[in-house]
């Protein structure tokens, strides 16, 4: 991994371009600064003759993961990225950055370089290496919840969740399920109704109902909610590297996000299992 560059020198890896805002050819969106997830967005459009597709985060508060992805227009195109991380705890300075050049999608997870940091600098550079390419890249920072007040008797828990890729859980479109509604990817959020699954019995249940790959069940096939029955189409085998596997089609198909999209509303759909991030859920609650 390359030398650590210290804070100054990593802050003007951007050359000028890092600023929070719209500029030509960059977005910058962060979320807002309470949220325990804040994901951060720039672009390159494919009219842009060349450019920088820049993300810059001068201070994320304890945070305890990133994950960039990098998506083109055209799929599977080369592109040129830089990324440096610099994490500061009772006023050390710790870092690490890396440059490579990969095709797209890409989907990694960049280090947080001190344990329990006070708050991280992050710099992210994309570059096309065609210039007709489409670039938009999206860091996730997930960030330690802020103490709250002890809850009283009547407080909740939050509800168990099946998170995916990318800050994404599966669920459902609305907070409303019924027979046939689709099972989609959504942001996760903290207290929706909409996210809550358990599994039991090798099923995943929500609202009463089973995540089942519609039949007759293929690769490609779409995931729904239908009546519990213990049917092979609804019936999963969690491993250990995230993957739920489907009884069905000789336990060879698993839970996908198509294409790693990670786009709200995007429906879930039954794949060749192959150990890929876009196959990798947690069990409700992990």
């Amino acid at each position: 991994m390359p030398r650590f560059r210290p804070p100054a020198l990593a802050a003007a890896a951007a050359g000028g371009l890092l600023s929070l805002g719209v500029l030509a050819g960059l977005m910058v969106a962060p979320a807002a600064a309470s949220a325990a997830i804040a994901s951060y967005h720039c672009e390159i459009t494919d009219a842009t003759a060349a450019g920088d597709c820049t993300i810059n985060v001068p201070a994320a508060t304890k945070p305890v993961s990133f994950e960039l992805q990098i998506v083109s227009t055209p799929e599977k195109q080369p592109v040129w990225y830089n990324w440096s991380v610099v994490c500061q705890v009772d006023g050390t300075y710790t870092g690490t950055h890396d440059t490579e050049t990969e095709f797209t999608p890409l989907s990694l997870s960049l280090p947080v370089t001190v344990a329990d940091p006070d708050s991280c600098q992050l710099t992210i550079i994309v570059q096309q290496v065609d210039d007709s390419t489409g670039i938009t890249a999206t860091l996730t920072v997930t960030s330690a919840a802020s103490p709250a007040p002890s809850p009283t008797p009547s407080a909740s828990p939050a509800p168990p969740t099946v998170r995916g890729l990318g800050g994404t859980c599966a669920g459902t479109p609305g907070t409303s399920s019924a027979k046939r509604t689709k099972v989609v990817i959504r942001t996760c959020g903290t207290t929706s109704s909409a996210e809550t699954w358990k599994f039991h019995g090798g099923e995943l249940i929500h609202a009463g109902l089973c995540a089942n790959a519609r039949g007759p069940v293929a690769k490609g096939s779409k995931v729904i909610l239908w009546p519990c029955n213990g049917a092979a189409n609804e019936t999963w085998t969690h491993k250990s590297n995230g993957e739920y596997v489907l009884k069905a089609d000789h336990g060879q198909l698993c839970l996908d996000d198509p294409r790693s999209s990670t786009l709200n509303g995007t429906q879930l759909i039954v794949y060749t299992c192959g150990n890929s991030r876009n196959q990798r859920w947690t069990l409700p609650g992990g």
